[in-house]
């Protein structure tokens, strides 16, 4: 057995645990076994959507560190624990992901180029068309059409 130290942001002393556990999966199922640990240690990650209106989310682990190496470990990820009695500080790290703004605008700008050429190619060869060339145009509509299609779904999506 040897001994687990946590240090919480919101707490001074530290919180410890006499445990056999070696990787981080087994130090999780620790911590959810231990009534106390587990109303202050998450071992999940937490997903929670925005309100943006441009579908990003917000992801928040809790990183362990050990201050005398500095080496993180996180529960999703099965790691071998340093050996002997630690003291891990518990991190809350968050993050962003998503659509964004900017990126929705990309995307919008390229369907509407990708529209603009493929009408552009239509007026050239609308006079002087054989079957190749009528099969390639189908296909050019098919795009266009998926391109509309794709274009709606986002306008939907992320208009406020």
């Amino acid at each position: 057995m040897r001994k687990i130290s946590f240090k919480l942001l919101a707490q001074i002393h530290p919180i410890t645990i006499e445990t056999n556990a070696k990787t981080t999966k087994e130090l999780a199922l620790e911590i959810l076994r231990n009534d106390n640990l587990s109303r202050l240690i998450n071992v999940e990650t937490m997903i929670s959507s925005n309100t943006d209106g441009f579908g990003t989310s917000t992801k928040t682990i809790n990183v362990l560190v050990d201050p005398n190496t500095m080496n993180e470990y996180y529960f999703d990820v099965d790691a071998v624990l340093p050996e002997g009695d630690i003291l891990l500080f518990v991190t809350p790290v968050t993050s962003k992901f998503g659509i964004t703004t900017d990126k929705y605008r990309i995307i919008a700008d390229n369907l509407n180029s990708i529209s603009k050429a493929i009408t552009a190619i239509e007026e050239v060869l609308r006079n002087d068309i054989n079957n190749e060339d009528q099969k390639k145009m189908k296909e050019l509509q098919e795009l266009e059409i998926k391109a509309q299609e794709i274009k709606k779904i986002l306008e939907k999506r992320y208009s406020r």
